[in-house]
């Protein structure tokens, strides 16, 4: 069995944006975007979420975005594509709490409403792989 570390994650950009004249209804929209990247030569991979909060129907009023990246180790020469699907999902579990509990606490300080991200659903078949061109 493959073995997968987690060996860092952080915060790598953050915005931020509020404009609220007064008050009224906000119609919060969540968006959650994850890929994986497999360094060349290196066993390593780099998962990075980005997770978007804007206000559905105001463009402007209300955005927080996240890019949050996680950093793994594995122990396997040259992954395959099941592979690469595989550790695609088991990252993305593994990330999950840490972007729920960043998310938590940069809404408590910002002044939105309390939220959680539902638990990403992700089938292997759902899995894109992209490979990039060599460079010579």
């Amino acid at each position: 069995m493959a073995v997968l570390k987690l060996q860092s994650c952080e915060i790598t950009e953050l915005e931020y944006k509020k404009n609220i004249r007064q008050s009224g209804k906000i119609d919060l929209e969540t968006s959650v975007a994850y890929n994986l990247r497999f360094a060349d030569r290196e066993k390593i991979c780099v998962g990075e979420c980005r997770i978007t909060i804007r206000d559905k129907e105001h463009e402007g009023k209300i955005l927080l975005r996240v890019n949050h990246v996680g950093r793994f180790v594995h122990d396997i020469e040259e992954p395959t594509p099941e592979l690469k699907r595989k550790f695609h999902i088991e990252t993305a579990k593994v990330l999950y709490p840490f972007w729920n509990t960043a998310l938590s606490n940069l809404i408590t300080v910002t002044g939105l409403p309390p939220m959680v991200l539902r638990p990403l659903e992700i089938d292997e078949e759902d899995v894109v792989l992209f490979q990039l061109p060599k460079k010579e």
